[in-house]
Order: structure tokens, then C-alpha cells, then sequence
């Protein structure tokens, strides 16, 4: 028998474990870290080595070097909202503040790459019938999954199903055209026609006429907890102090899910988006709950402690009615915090303290931030919730998220009890359930599909 046609598993082996394996590893271990969704043979990988030995190595690590980009931005954009180009410069000088961990995993993955391309640069002189085979295995898995096991209900900030061979760099162009390119870029009503009515308006509506101010807080991650102990004692703080001045109040739970702005909609102006190109509002945002108010007498201030620059939130929050609007941009701040780039929520009861006490009606909305996953140790300033309580590891992503739950509580706690707060009617409610990194502790802590709210008046 002619030895030429016989098939050389042990090169196609190599290719496998060289060329498959590396690239694909790594990415794997960062979703697994994250405990986002990641399919497992990113197909992008099989196009650019093919292309070393068709158009020439050069050719083939550029197009493996956004192989890697795209494949990173899938999954860290689960966590970190990447929504334009400019949100990635945003982030780029930050880089050298994030967690230690995270560093790690940039240059590991520069290091692998410069890597993998001297792999391929090395192994894959020519398009051989090893490289052949593999390639249209891996096409023929790739095209039967997305026939097979479409995954239409994913989106850029939270995959669900991942399939086993597909494609980060189409999933970045579909996803992200049809939850932010196209989000941002759709024409027409960017909201819903059903009704939809938040706990915000219906609290005005039932203390409108009794009450000086209103103060809405969307509290960052805060998700409902499985245990209602668990968050009662996140709480703590704050419900000693409201029962110390003589307040009530109600707790509860609601369906939520979706990005951070999709919640603000929800609780602003009682409505669902169907797309973010909403920098020019104009008269759609009349009826929002800012605008409503602000007829009505009310000083309306919106405080958040990152760029104004994300979401547009420095071109909308106008056309919601908000008067007054401070980000980290606009201000001074004494700190730096890094769950997510920006200020400190620590410091936000002294940003708005002057606004009350006044004759001025007062709405404030404070959108928080450092609960923001990945729930940076270094934004910890003081927490004395003992996690080991619950059974949960001082080391954890989700120790570190209750601490910092419990650290925004007595912030809060410490707002409630300003004598010139009186009269004021208080909620605060989650915008989306939180990331947890361990899967020991998914599903088991902390509702995945619900947020939390509290509701407190002080008289």
C-alpha cells in the first residue's frame, strides 16, 4: 500500500494540540474565571491559521491578532460594558488600576499570542491534508451548530447558550449590532408600546401630595437575595436608622434583566427600551418622571460617579428633566475607586448634602457604582459584614460583593439620618441581578432573574 495515502494522524494530532488547543485554553479559563459563557473552538482561530500558509504569516497574525481582541471583548463585555469604540478608550487608561488578577490575564494573553503566532508561523507552512481535515470538521461543526442550536436569545451583555465551534468576531457583529451598534444607531421610538409602570412613580404618585422630597437610588448589582436574611442583614445599617427616626419600611423583589440604562428607563420614565439612540430624546421624554416633577417645583439632581460620557447619560439626563447632573468629570474627588472606573460612592451623600435642608422640593437620583462586578477589594473602605456567617469563603468575588453591599448600605444609613432629610420618601432598587465568579455560589446566594427594593419614608 502507498504510504502517501495514508493519513497522518500524528501531524493532525500536532495541529490539534498546537494550533486548536492554545488560544482556545485560555479564553476558556477567563470565562470560567468570570462565570460568563464562552463557546469551546472559536472558530475565528481555524480562519487565521489557514491564512499562514494561503496569503503569508503576516497576513495571518493580523487576522489572528482581532481573533484574540474579539474574542476578549466577548467576554469581558459581559462584564464590563464595551458599547463603542470610544467606551474602550474610556477604559484603556485604567488598565494599569484593575485588579492584579486581571493584569495577569492581559499579559498572559499578549504573551500567548505572540506566541501562537510563532506556532503557526512554524507548524503551518502549507495547507496539507491534516490542516484540511480539521478545518472542515470544525466548519462542518460550526455551520451545523448554528442551524442546529441557534442561539438567539443572547446578547452582548449576558450569552446564555454557547455553542460548541462559533465564532466570536460574528458574534461580536451580531450581538452588538442588534443590543448596541443597532441599539445605539436604530431610528424611530427607542421605547416600548406596552405599559409599564415602575415602584419610582408609584410611590410619587402615592406620596405626592404628603412628602417634601424624593430620593431614588439604583443600587448597582443589588439582586434578591434567596435567603430574605441575607439581605436584611446587608440592610442592617440603614433599618436601624430609618426605625430611629421614627420611619417605616417595605421591602420586596421584581423581575429585572438587561444592562444598567434599561433599569433607569424602567424606574426614570416607566419604560422598556427597544434601542439606545436616545442622545436627542427631544418631546419622547415629557412624561418621564424628572420632567414630571420639575413642573410640578421639584429641584431635580441626578448623581452618578463615573463618566457622563457612558451610556450618553450627559445628553439624556437633560431631556429626562434632570437640572443638575454630576459625574466623575464634573467634580472633585477626594478618591478613586475600581470596580468599575470613576469615583466612590462613599463620597455621594457629601455631593448633594447642600442640596437639602432648603425650601427647595428635592428629587435626587443617585446611580450607584461600586457594586460593580468585579467587585475590586480596593473600593472596600469600611465593612464589618462577616461572610463566613453564610458559609461563604473572606476570599470570594461574592464576599467581596457583600461587603460592598453592606458598605453602600451604611453610606446610606448615614444619609437617612441628616436632620434636613426629613420629610423625605426613599427608594432604592436594583438594577440587574449580580455577576458571581464561583459557580459553588451561583443560583445558591442570589436570585438570578430578580432585584431587590426597599422603600422608607422619614418623617
Amino acid at each position: 500500500m502507498d504510504a502517501s495515502v495514508n493519513f497522518p494522524l500524528k501531524r493532525t494530532l500536532t495541529i490539534i494540540a498546537l494550533v486548536i488547543v492554545p488560544p482556545n485554553a485560555i479564553f476558556i479559563g477567563l470565562s470560567l474565571f468570570l462565570g460568563v459563557e464562552r463557546p469551546l473552538i472559536n472558530f475565528d482561530y481555524v480562519v487565521a491559521a489557514m491564512l499562514f500558509p494561503l496569503v503569508g504569516w503576516i497576513a495571518g497574525a493580523l487576522v489572528l491578532f482581532f481573533a484574540f481582541v474579539f474574542d476578549g471583548v466577548a467576554i469581558v463585555g459581559q462584564v464590563l460594558p464595551f458599547n463603542r469604540i470610544t467606551d474602550f478608550f474610556y477604559f484603556l487608561p485604567y488598565w494599569k488600576h484593575s485588579p492584579q488578577t486581571y493584569q495577569i490575564f492581559i499579559i498572559s494573553i499578549f504573551i500567548l499570542y505572540l506566541g501562537t503566532t510563532f506556532l503557526f508561523k512554524s507548524i503551518l507552512r502549507k495547507f496539507d491534508i491534516s490542516f484540511l481535515a480539521i478545518f472542515n470538521f470544525l466548519l462542518f461543526a460550526f455551520i451545523a451548530d448554528v442551524l442546529l442550536f441557534p442561539t438567539a436569545n443572547n446578547w452582548v451583555w449576558r450569552v446564555k447558550d454557547s455553542n460548541i465551534v462559533d465564532s466570536q468576531v460574528l458574534f461580536n457583529f451580531d450581538a452588538r449590532d442588534r443590543a448596541f451598534f443597532g441599539f445605539f444607531d436604530s431610528e424611530g421610538d427607542p421605547f416600548s408600546e406596552g405599559e409599564y409602570k415602575g415602584l419610582m412613580s408609584s410611590l410619587v404618585l402615592e406620596k405626592g401630595g404628603s412628602s417634601k422630597n424624593f430620593i431614588l437610588v439604583l443600587n448597582e448589582s443589588w439582586g434578591a437575595s434567596i435567603d430574605p436574611a441575607l439581605n436584611y442583614a446587608l440592610m442592617s445599617p440603614l433599618l436601624k436608622e430609618v426605625e430611629n427616626r421614627g420611619g417605616v419600611y417595605e421591602v420586596g423583589q421584581v423581575d429585572a434583566e438587561g444592562p444598567t440604562i434599561k433599569g433607569e428607563f424602567r424606574e426614570l420614565c416607566d419604560k422598556e427600551l427597544l434601542h439606545i439612540n436616545i442622545r436627542d430624546l427631544g418631546s419622547r421624554a415629557d412624561s418621564c418622571l424628572p420632567n414630571q416633577l420639575r413642573k410640578k417645583g421639584f429641584r431635580t439632581i441626578s448623581v452618578h460617579p463615573a463618566s457622563g460620557l457612558m451610556y450618553d447619560r450627559a445628553f439624556w439626563y437633560p431631556f429626562v428633566g434632570f437640572e443638575e447632573s454630576i459625574f466623575f468629570e464634573t467634580v472633585r474627588w477626594n478618591s478613586r475607586c475600581y470596580s468599575f472606573p470613576g469615583g466612590c460612592d462613599v463620597e455621594v451623600p457629601g455631593k448633594v448634602r447642600a442640596f437639602f435642608g432648603q425650601d427647595d422640593q428635592i428629587f435626587l437620583y443617585w446611580l450607584t457604582l461600586n457594586t460593580h462586578s468585579v467587585y475590586d477589594e480596593r473600593d472596600i473602605v469600611f465593612s464589618d459584614f462577616e461572610c463566613s456567617e453564610w458559609q461563604v469563603d473572606e476570599q470570594s468575588s461574592l464576599c467581596r460583593y457583600l461587603r460592598l453591599q453592606s458598605q453602600f448600605f451604611s453610606t446610606l444609613a448615614e444619609m437617612a439620618a441628616w436632620p434636613e432629610i426629613s420629610g423625605s420618601e426613599f427608594l432604592i432598587i436594583g438594577d440587574h441581578a449580580p455577576p458571581i465568579l464561583e459557580p459553588q455560589y451561583r443560583g445558591k446566594f442570589i436570585d438570578e432573574r430578580e432585584v431587590a427594593w426597599i422603600r422608607f419614608s422619614i418623617p
